[in-house]
């Protein structure tokens, strides 16, 4: 039986709308990935992304579901990856220290799952992914206590920092990931079994 022209023209303002959809998401990723700034950056946003499969969110963040739940959305599990996000980090309550002070992250990635009985997200852990580069890091003495002592603030101030060599990343990125995976795996195994939650 032959389409109706009634049919081809739906599917075909359709496929015209899907198409519009496609391009301005595609914008939207490119500007994800640009935000990075370095190639190993993007390769390990890259890598980061194919992981943790999930979809698109603003991408302002990457909205990206837990792995091996069965089906996390409906547990509410949500990590989100933001390259090059600034965090202010209120220095008076760590550290004693005073003012407030914009800490800039290669990666954030933040867990979290929607609590119904609470009717409020939270914050599960808040992990800082840094690549170190040569030309940027551990160069001198100076730049490397720097580096030690931003850690220090960040872990003050709840955050959790791993630290990847650009070398390292190069050898063998998988390792690297299976290590952010770990620990993200880790903070859901603690937070069921503090909360009592099932998994069916």
């Amino acid at each position: 039986m032959e389409i109706i022209p009634e049919v081809i023209e739906a599917i075909e303002g359709y496929l015209g709308r899907h198409q519009a959809n496609v391009e301005a998401e595609s914008l939207r990723l490119r500007a994800f990935f640009q935000a990075c700034e370095s190639p190993m950056e993007q390769k390990l946003l890259m890598k980061l992304v194919e992981f943790f499969p999930g979809y698109p969110c603003d991408w302002e963040g990457s909205h990206v579901l837990s792995r091996d739940f069965c089906e996390p959305h409906n547990f509410g599990f949500d990590l989100r990856i933001y390259p090059q996000r600034e965090m202010p980090i209120d220095l008076t309550s760590v550290l004693r220290g005073v003012g407030v002070q914009l800490y800039r992250a290669d990666f954030l990635l933040r867990l979290t799952r929607w609590n119904h009985n609470q009717g409020e997200t939270e914050c599960i852990c808040q992990l800082v992914v840094e690549v170190d580069g040569h030309d940027f890091h551990e160069r001198t003495k100076e730049q490397a206590q720097r580096d030690r002592s931003r850690d220090r603030t960040l872990t003050a101030a709840g955050y959790t920092v791993f630290r990847f060599t650009g070398s390292e990343l190069f050898r063998d990125m998988d390792k690297s990931i299976n290590e952010v995976y770990a620990f993200l795996i880790q903070r859901v195994s603690d937070y069921v079994s503090e909360r009592g939650l099932r998994f069916y």
